[in-house]
């Protein structure tokens, strides 16, 4: 059970680590004009340089010191010599004619006024067009063979996620796309034996993403609880633990539904009948006594953002240890959208042994689940958004 608390904590912690990949936060309109006003130059010539070398919006940077990380120093006498000198450059006219060559640059400008920023000059310097493959109906019809899909069911997909083939020109983005999207529907297929649908996900997503990632105190917090979680015990069940590492474990919770301001209630669920339980009382629970497991999640402002129901029968079955296994192997995608499938070559498990604290396990699991797939979800939204 320990790798429950552990992967709980890991994935909340690991939104702080790749946030500058998924774009958590972005630049605003107002904040890229007052940096470009100060660095004395418009803001349109700046999206422009940002755009043509080093491929993005400046939407997608997380703070004005990303980008202006990314940019590097203003080029100066100074740092216009060392870059010769690395580049192997003898003159500014012999750089000049490479810039001409590589990148079209226009001699009657200067070095400065045109690229401005010392990593957009090293980025005209080492500019490579992307050559991908270019979709044809021969490297599609290839494409479809090594993927063993037809058409109709590439064209069916796409249209399932509001997609199209016509919105892509290399082969290598169009695959990117289809494994998003089959490993999406893949994880929608196993979150919908939890009674979870995509709008709650939406939900979950949405709420992910009000929350200030660029607080520094914030992943100062999860590395700590990290580190807790870390020097817990392994263990099987509750039974294994003492009252003090019971008590670690549900503050471990507590405290991270708090940082990400969310709130669960818990229920045991029979006959129509529905009775509030504690998360400490499901921590020594020895039996539900055939009754179902109910799990809420609540913003702080008490809206409902997503509920799951674990069944007595899962306690009892290798569902949930199926979703707590490492995955072994890394599946060919498979054709019609098999996400099942996929899901049930590469997880192995037993059952759950039938001990006390296999409830609180599968609140672990549940809230987990829950995490996880509102983090894959917004992590494809954002990154379409990018795109």
């Amino acid at each position: 059970m320990k790798r429950i608390v552990m992967s709980l904590v890991a994935f909340m912690l690991l939104f702080t680590v790749i946030k500058p990949v998924v774009g958590l936060a972005e630049i605003n309109e107002g904040d890229f004009g007052d940096f470009a006003e100060a660095e004395g130059i418009s803001p349109d010539t700046l999206e422009e340089l940002i755009l043509t070398y080093l491929g993005k919006e400046y939407t997608e940077y997380n703070s004005i010191d990303d980008l202006k990380e990314e940019l590097g120093e203003k080029i100066t006498e100074e740092n216009l010599n060392e870059l010769m000198e690395t580049y192997g450059f003898s003159s500014r006219d012999e750089l000049m004619v490479e810039l001409e060559y590589q990148d079209g640059y226009d001699k009657s400008n200067s070095i400065e006024d045109t690229y401005i920023f010392i990593n957009i000059l090293k980025h005209a310097l080492s500019w490579e067009e992307f050559e991908g493959t270019e979709i044809t109906d021969e490297s599609l019809k290839q494409w479809l063979g090594d993927y063993e899909m037809t058409l109709e069911e590439l064209n069916e997909l796409l249209t399932s996620h509001s997609d199209s083939l016509s919105n892509y020109q290399y082969l290598e983005d169009l695959e990117e796309a289809i494994l998003g999207y089959m490993f999406m529907d893949a994880i929608l297929e196993g979150l919908a034996e939890f009674g979870i649908d995509r709008q709650e996900l939406d939900n979950l997503a949405k709420h992910i993403s009000s929350l200030d990632f660029e607080d520094p105190a914030l992943e100062e917090k999860l590395l700590e609880l990290e580190k807790r979680a870390d020097n817990l015990p392994e263990f099987e069940s509750s039974t294994e633990l003492t009252e003090a590492q019971i008590q670690e474990i549900v503050d471990l919770f507590n405290e991270v539904l708090d940082i990400y301001q969310m709130e669960a209630k818990f229920y045991l669920t029979k006959d129509g009948s529905k009775k509030a339980i504690s998360i400490d009382e499901l921590m020594i629970l020895e039996s539900t006594d055939g009754a179902d497991l109910l799990i809420e999640l609540y913003n702080k402002q008490g809206e409902l953002l997503a509920d799951m129901i674990i069944t007595a029968d899962m306690f009892g079955s290798d569902l949930i240890d199926k979703v707590t296994e490492p995955v072994k192997t890394v599946p060919k995608p498979q054709v019609e959208n098999k996400a099942g499938k996929i899901i049930n070559k590469t997880i192995n498990g037993g059952k759950l042994p039938n001990t006390a604290g296999n409830y609180a396990e599968g609140v672990w699991i549940g809230i987990g689940i829950l995490a996880a797939g509102a983090g894959l979800l917004f992590f494809r939204r954002k990154n379409k958004e990018a795109a």
